[in-house]
């Protein structure tokens, strides 16, 4: 996209988040109807992704999870560019954390990696930066091929106070810190698919063979740090809780992808809990475990 595109792109977000949550959300609404009824879309994707994982749900409990993912879906897009303009004390009404885990391991002087799914709005998480003094750190993937949409998204994101930094400086950036004196805190997405072979393994996850990353778990081992899951349950639209769940107060104690299966175990009970919530629209099942490589036991 090129400069002059994406000026005018900004430049149309920027009014359309100017507007109030409640016109947002009838806009949402309009859209859903185009996404879900005309275009269609990845309804194949989502309708497969959910029978492969509630086999004992019927025909009807699935789509109504399918409708009712879509149409938060389309909430979430309106969520997350509406952190252009939203205040402070808006995303605190809106994101309510339900325990001192985090300030308490502050006080500390505590590393702690935390661990998010795709669920919810895995995007006002970020908000977290605001309720600790500690150096909010969020792992990203640079857009190379779009380097105006990664500069936006880096905008987004750091809204609120965090520090984004590449992928693949994370660990140093980490250490840096560490090196300094300080301590961090790291909010990092761990449900993605693995992008090769390299530290793949394989877990029983919503009942199907998945490749998984142990990424977030070597870093949380070398830095010593605790491992929390951060659980975000919908209240409302746009309301959300995020309760941190201890996965372990200290990586280096475990023994190797303790924390790896733990999290998806956890992330598990959560969807099940609120499976609309999650991002069915993910070809997150596209690799098929090969025959020479073993699925971890759990």
């Amino acid at each position: 996209m090129g400069k002059i595109l994406f000026s005018i792109f900004y430049g149309f977000l920027w009014l359309i988040t100017l507007l109030p949550f409640w016109v947002l959300y009838r806009i949402s609404d309009l859209i859903f109807v185009l996404v879900f009824w005309v275009f269609r879309y990845r309804r194949k994707v989502v309708a497969q992704n959910l029978a492969n994982a509630f086999p004992e749900k019927s025909e009807a409990e699935r789509k109504k999870i399918e409708f009712r993912f879509f149409r938060h879906l389309c909430d979430y897009f309106f969520e997350t560019i509406k952190m252009l303009h939203l205040s402070d004390k808006a995303i605190e009404k809106r994101v309510n954390y339900t325990n001192d885990y985090l300030i308490r391991k502050e006080k500390e002087g505590q590393n702690v990696v935390c661990m998010l799914g795709h669920t919810g709005n895995w995007e006002w998480v970020s908000s977290i930066s605001m309720q600790i003094d500690t150096n909010w750190i969020i792992p990203y993937h640079p857009l190379r091929n779009s380097p105006y949409f990664d500069s936006f998204m880096v905008k987004l994101r750091s809204r609120f106070g965090s520090q984004l930094v590449p992928m693949k400086q994370t660990y140093r950036s980490l250490m840096e810190v560490q090196k300094s004196g300080k301590h961090f805190m790291a909010g990092m997405i761990a449900d993605q698919s693995p992008s090769s072979t390299n530290n793949r393994h394989w877990i029983t996850f919503l009942n199907q063979d998945t490749a998984v990353m142990e990424g977030s778990e070597r870093i949380a081992q070398k830095t010593g740090s605790a491992v929390v899951y951060a659980k975000m349950l919908k209240i409302k639209r746009g309301y959300y809780k995020v309760t941190p769940v201890e996965i372990t107060p200290n990586a280096k104690n475990e023994e190797d992808l303790f924390v790896t299966k733990r999290f998806f175990e956890v992330l598990e009970e959560h969807i099940r809990e609120q499976p609309e919530y999650w991002l069915w629209s993910h070809r997150r099942w596209k690799r098929k475990r090969p025959q020479d490589e073993k699925l971890i036991k759990q």
